[in-house]
């Protein structure tokens, strides 16, 4: 990770099963299908990150049909560390309490967005001239 800063234990945990999940292509591309699914079905409650979350989630995809190469290995282990910890429900703060329970949400990945920022950027960048 670009950054040393103290994790949520179950964010760390979400880290270690990132390794496993992007050993396979298909989990990956089932992960980040249920995690566009929770973004869309919650949009509201995290509309300022949904354009970000978006372009990570089309960056994984890329990564994972092998069209977009150039993605640092840690970078995709970090996303998808955020990506599982986004669909998981138990969480920090479990999802299902009313108002706080996207909070930890939010926070991890606006963490994550801001460690991976550069990143994202250079796939915008070929994304569009792609």
């Amino acid at each position: 990770m670009r950054e040393h800063v103290r994790q949520p234990k179950s964010f760390r945990r979400a880290f270690s099963k990132a390794q496993k999940i992007i050993s396979s292509s298909k989990k990956t591309a089932d992960l980040v299908a249920l995690a566009s699914d929770k973004l869309n079905a919650q949009g509201a409650r995290i509309m300022r990150m949904k354009d970000d979350l978006e372009s990570l989630f089309r960056m994984l995809l890329a990564w994972t049909k092998g069209e977009y190469k150039k993605v640092p290995l840690q970078t995709v282990m970090l996303a998808v560390a955020a990506v599982i910890y986004f669909i998981n429900p138990f969480d920090a703060i479990h999802d299902y309490l009313p108002g706080a329970g996207y909070l930890d949400d939010a926070s991890v990945l606006a963490f994550v967005m801001k460690s991976l920022q550069s990143d994202l950027e250079e796939f915008l960048i070929w994304e569009k001239h792609s």
